[in-house]
């Protein structure tokens, strides 16, 4: 689809941002739509804050200049079971805890759901972390909390797997390595 462009959320006014709206509402299950509330809420209201205070960055998705999607990231340290660990190589002696960059929120207007924007925005933000984060720091994971209704997107196209074994009020943690982010853009 071409039109889309990728653009730092200060980018975008209050204003324009207010008209976003990810719930396509085809779930009636209660939290997952107190969920679908919960990120409109904070793009619409908070992501602006988050950003000048560098607690996360977000970037909009836009086609022709109309807000389609967001993503926020921000960096966190995470444990990773001995399997997990072992089956990808991410073996270090005496290393516990493991650097990530952590998709916060990553969400399709309902209006664009379903047209493959997702993937174009995922690649995208892939493509940030590997070009302006992983030449700069150490960085061993990109990681996301996944709703359940959202997990197969991150793990049927992405290969994301689960990488502990918490499932936090109903979201699971799933993770690609940093040398797996770059074979999937190397394709």
């Amino acid at each position: 689809m071409t039109g889309l462009e990728i653009f730092p959320i200060t980018s975008f006014t209050q204003d324009m941002l207010r008209r976003f709206d990810c719930d396509n509402g085809l779930n009636s299950d209660p939290s997952v739509v107190s969920e679908y509330r919960d990120i409109n809420y904070f793009l619409r209201e908070r992501a602006h804050t988050f950003d000048s205070a560098n607690l996360a960055k977000t970037f909009v998705m836009s086609y022709h200049s109309e807000l389609v999607g967001f993503f926020t990231t921000t960096v966190g340290l995470t444990s990773l079971k001995r399997l997990y660990r072992k089956r990808k190589q991410v073996m270090f002696g005496g290393v516990s805890l493991y650097p990530t960059v952590d998709i916060v929120y990553f969400a399709i207007d309902r209006s664009y759901q379903g047209m493959g924007i997702g993937k174009i925005m995922m690649a995208a933000l892939m493509r940030l972390i590997v070009e302006n984060v992983v030449t700069h720091t150490g960085v061993t994971l990109l990681t996301v909390q996944a709703l359940e209704v959202a997990a197969p997107f991150y793990q049927d196209v992405f290969a994301f797997e689960a990488h502990d074994s918490r499932n936090l009020h109903g979201k699971q943690n799933l993770a690609l390595t940093i040398t797996e982010v770059q074979r999937i853009l190397e394709n």
